[in-house]
């Protein structure tokens, strides 16, 4: 996973995620994560990964 961030020239910040094969370097799709702060993802390293809810608990989340 590869997350660009960055902001438009009216300072409005933007993120996204991105899954990227990293024997090729090669984008291989949009990666929802399933949260708007760009730093509330944790990799579990197993395909399954943890953000927060609003409460601030952490949820595991899957493409499943």
């Amino acid at each position: 996973m590869v997350t660009l961030a960055g902001e438009t020239e009216d300072e409005q910040e933007w993120f996204r995620h991105y899954r990227v094969d990293t024997l090729s370097g090669r984008v291989r799709a949009v990666f929802d994560a399933h949260t708007d702060n760009p730093y509330d993802i944790q990799p579990l390293g197993d395909g399954s990964w943890l953000t927060t809810d609003t409460s601030g608990h952490p949820v595991r989340r899957t493409d499943a």
